[in-house]
């Protein structure tokens, strides 16, 4: 039986000099054509060093046929994948070449999200992703069915951690039920729910469980009966949204959204999901990131590119967060930021899949909580949600970047 073939491109991959993912160790981003390596004693590229390195594939895969898949990793050492959603292997030790596998039925022609995470401690190195099907022999998932156009993330610049006290304010009050935001938004009625305090409790730690799918946003807005001509020369700044989440099962947060931030203007109250066209000023010689204007019926909500995946049954804690301030558009003209009023508030939501469109019934997502509005400044500023307690933050807080 001939099976039709995709077009595929392969994945996007990102390497680490170090065994943990972590992206202050960022060394390289590329994309794989398939996920075939035998590295021995040597390593992916003359970037990453041979042993305690890390690598995370990201993309689609396409099913040729409508079958129950079995995806094979084979590994030294460490491996863990999902597709759609769904975590197939999670082998997350040292071991020497060893075969996981696990079974998925996917539709013929349909693309799913796919993610494999491996790291080498020492010793030879090997990683591979097979699958087989009823009519389809085991063997590697071949190129033309991987896709990383659209899906890839953003290398992370080289970034210091600094484990033993954050990195930036972490802005962990912003979620206290019933805390008023600093001022108003303009543009939203004063019957919605988040005009008078955006810090608005949703799905928190128990998203649907047929739900795969997160992603943080922000927003920012004028300040009700403020006006952005009143202070032309004036923009905000945003930069470093990052997406932690907290593990049931290790403990542990883990960094899934990396800062780079999309988004677009529009309406105030979000009706009709509508919005019109804004200026986006690259900032990254300015301290990063970008900056934005709002303001006569429209806000600037943005969110740090694709989808990530979660398990929804494993989730203990949420926190976003992202840095604002105010910055002139030119310099050579005068400084009115004293005469702007920009606020700024954070949040989270989950969805159905990586891909799932917005339904005006909210049937393919959900809010998991909001930050209230705060003022923007001229110093750098976090602005953020959690689903935990400030005192629980504080005690177990996310090992953020900056």
């Amino acid at each position: 039986m001939t099976l039709p073939t995709g077009t595929g491109n392969g994945l996007q991959a990102q390497y680490f000099n170090s065994a943990d993912l972590n992206p202050a160790n960022a060394g390289l981003s590329r994309i794989d054509s398939t996920v075939d390596f035998r590295w021995g004693h040597g390593s992916p590229a003359s970037s990453i060093s041979n042993t305690n390195f890390s690598t995370r594939w990201t993309g689609q895969v396409q099913a040729e046929s409508t079958d129950k898949y079995t995806f094979y990793t084979n590994s030294d050492d460490g491996v863990r994948l999902w597709v759609d959603g769904k975590q197939l292997v999670n082998d997350w030790k040292d071991h020497p070449k060893t075969q996981d596998q696990g079974s998925i039925n996917l539709v013929q022609g349909q693309k799913y999200s796919i993610q494999m995470e491996y790291y080498q401690r020492a010793g030879e190195a090997t990683a591979q992703l097979s699958w087989s099907a009823n009519d389809i022999a085991k063997q590697v998932v071949p190129q033309s069915q991987l896709y990383a156009a659209g899906i890839s993330l953003p290398t992370p610049a080289p970034i210091n951690v600094v484990p033993s006290k954050l990195a930036f304010d972490p802005a962990f009050h912003d979620s206290d039920p019933g805390v008023p935001n600093d001022a108003k938004p303009d543009g939203v009625p004063s019957n919605y729910s988040w005009y008078n305090s955006a810090a608005q409790s949703g799905w928190g730690n128990s998203p649907r469980t047929d739900w795969h799918s997160i992603t943080a946003w922000g927003q920012v807005y004028a300040v009700e009966g403020w006006h952005p001509e009143q202070a032309p020369n004036t923009r905000v700044q945003l930069r470093d949204d990052q997406l932690w989440l907290l593990s049931k099962s290790t403990g542990k947060w883990t960094e899934v959204q990396y800062p780079g931030i999309q988004g677009g203007a529009f309406n105030s109250d979000f009706g009709n999901n509508g919005g019109q066209g804004v200026t986006i000023k690259n900032e990254s010689s300015n301290g990063g990131g970008i900056s934005v204007t709002a303001g006569n019926g429209f806000n600037y909500h943005f969110w740090p590119g694709q989808r990530a995946s979660m398990n929804p049954t494993d989730i203990a804690g949420v926190y976003s967060v992202f840095q604002a301030r105010l910055v002139q558009d030119d310099p050579s003209k005068p400084d009115d930021r004293t005469q702007a009023h920009y606020i700024a508030s954070g949040g989270a939501d989950y969805w159905r899949s990586q891909d799932a469109g917005w339904a005006s019934d909210w049937s393919n997502n959900g809010g998991i909580n909001g930050g209230r509005f705060k003022t923007v400044t001229n110093d750098w500023k976090s602005f953020s949600m959690e689903t935990l307690t400030a005192d629980q933050m504080i005690a177990n807080p996310p090992p953020l970047t900056a």
